[in-house]
């Protein structure tokens, strides 16, 4: 009887076949001395607590109280990297800068968008008396990608996440294939099934995510109106991300041997991000909660907004903690 039952069980989805189904993030960790104090100032940046009882509840601490796989990826010991690289030309031919991202899968993604941030050069355009700025990669799907490919990846792959930017396109890498029984027209419809559902409830935790399967979408719907757009290429083991540069000048051939350069770039160029908080700075919101609310965006995004347009000069910060204000620097 139960030899019958189990010949069944490999043709259906029974409890039995669920049971022998392998669970990456809550399966024990051999070595048990990790280290959180990365993850420890995230949490505190985005105001969320990080003690013994959320750990256990994220999944981070076993019911046996061991640290699980997922406390791994999260601690100063995780054994995952990312690796990144920008190319000159559009071949993996000559190096400008590469970098290798280790520690918390947390401190990973953070240190990844800010170098990304780095190469992701802004375009200036006047439309009247308005100055309107639009990046070579729209940030929204920038982030967006990168978060898929971090969240959704199979750690039990020793691999590192590769991300290669080039000339005219940004190239994202990621082990592991679709998550089980999800196919291609699946993940374009808008399908997500978790591989690694308690990591992305951290990430959700966090305000880095804002919903869970609507990446894809939110990447396309940055690229409405482009020439270009963006691919994603799938393999059994791997899922590889190519967003291009909406900047991009290509040579293309005209009247003889004459070439005359070709913009490829969004027909409606969108007003950035950046621009909104600062246009709206200037107008008067001066308070970080005030900006959230009028903007609709996450508190990690406007305040990552804040301090870029503080970096480049743009606002200053008067005050510190909650009664800390902005204007725009004169």
């Amino acid at each position: 009887m139960m030899e019958d039952a189990r010949k069944y069980c490999q043709y259906s989805c029974c409890p039995y076949l669920l049971k022998k189904k392998r669970n990456y993030e809550q399966e024990r960790y051999l070595e048990q001395a990790l280290t959180f104090e990365e993850t420890e100032k995230f949490f505190a940046q985005a105001d969320v607590p990080f003690g013994e009882a959320q750990q256990r509840t994220l999944g981070i601490i076993s019911g046996d109280g061991q640290y699980t796989n997922l406390g791994l990826l999260l601690s100063e010991q995780c054994q995952h990297t990312v690796k990144a690289a920008v190319f000159s030309g559009r071949k993996q031919e000559v190096f400008r800068n590469r970098r290798e991202f280790s520690g918390s899968i947390i401190s990973q993604v953070n240190g990844l968008i800010e170098y990304l941030d780095y190469y992701n050069e802004v375009h200036s355009e006047i439309h009247g008396m308005r100055r309107v700025d639009s990046r070579n990669y729209p940030v929204e799907a920038l982030r967006e990608a990168v978060f898929n490919a971090m969240v959704h990846r199979d750690y039990g792959f020793s691999g590192s996440t590769l991300v290669s930017l080039y000339e005219d396109r940004l190239e994202i890498l990621s082990l592991g294939g679709l998550a089980e029984g999800v196919t291609y027209q699946d993940m374009m419809m808008g399908v997500s099934i978790q591989r690694n559902p308690k990591l992305a409830e951290v990430f959700f935790r966090l305000h880095y995510i804002e919903a869970f399967g609507t990446g894809v979408h939110r990447i396309l719907r940055e690229y409405e109106g482009c020439a270009r757009q963006p691919e994603f290429l799938v393999s059994d083991n791997a899922v590889k991300v190519i967003l291009p540069n909406i900047h991009y000048e290509e040579d293309v051939p005209v009247v003889g041997t004459v070439k005359e350069p070709r913009a490829i770039y969004c027909s409606a160029v969108k007003i950035s991000d950046d621009m909104r908080v600062y246009e709206a700075i200037a107008n008067g919101l001066d308070s970080r909660k005030t900006l959230q609310e009028a903007m609709g965006f996450s508190l990690t995004k406007t305040v990552n907004i804040l301090r870029r347009l503080q970096d480049e000069g743009k606002i200053v910060r008067l005050g510190n903690g909650k009664t800390s204000r902005y204007s725009v620097r004169n």
